[in-house]
Formats: structure tokens, sequence, C-alpha cells
């Protein structure tokens, strides 16, 4: 079982969050979960420019 959702993540068929949901845990433990098994995160560029954009959305106008 755990062969298998690990190897789906790393093909990228299964999101982090989908895997926090399939075990049943959150996010964060789904990464360390994915940590113990010696599975780096599929953190794209594509993923950091989106944190990027909601990090400034969610900060606001910044006075100046």
């Amino acid at each position: 079982h755990d062969a298998l959702l690990v190897e789906a993540y790393r093909m990228g068929k299964l999101s982090v969050g989908r895997l926090a949901g399939t075990l049943g845990i959150g996010v964060v433990d789904a990464d360390q979960w994915l940590a113990q098994r010696g599975v780096p995160l599929n953190y794209t560029f594509e993923d950091f420019s989106a944190d990027q954009k909601t990090h400034r959305e969610l900060r606001g106008p910044t006075s100046r």
C-alpha cells in the first residue's frame, strides 16, 4: 500500500494534499511521511510562483 502511494506521488499522479487525505493526515504530516520514506517533495517552479502570488495577495498592499 505505501509503495503504491509513493510511486503515484513520484509520478505526479497524486498530490501531497490527496496523499494526506488518503492517509487521513494533514499535509505537514504527509510531507513527513514522504520524507521518512526518502521521497523528495514535488515542488516545481510553478508551485513556487503560485505560492509567491498567494503571499502577495495575503499580505495586501504595502505602504511606502
